[in-house]
């Protein structure tokens, strides 16, 4: 496996997804598909349910729940803008 940088040292990132992708832990480019694969493992693993009401693990829930928020949003937006462009 590649050794992985962190976000801010790789330029092709787009700008405000630098933190939320290091925080999931995720390589820029990624699909839909891989974003929710790697947030169902991250979820299943720090929800505080599964760490008998941890609250340090409902806290890093709370930034991974925002970190795929926003890349969500981002690989929507793109999405969307693809679609536009092609019809």
């Amino acid at each position: 496996r590649p050794v992985r940088r962190p976000a801010a040292a790789r330029p092709d990132v787009p700008e405000g997804l630098r933190q939320p992708l290091d925080t999931l832990g995720l390589e820029w480019p990624l699909s839909m598909d891989e974003l929710k694969m790697r947030y169902k493992d991250l979820a299943r693993r720090h929800h505080p349910d599964t760490n008998g009401g941890d609250r340090v693990a409902e806290e890093r829930l709370k930034s991974i729940n925002v970190a795929y928020t926003a890349v969500r949003a981002h690989l929507t937006a793109a999405r969307e803008a693809d679609l536009e462009r092609t019809a």
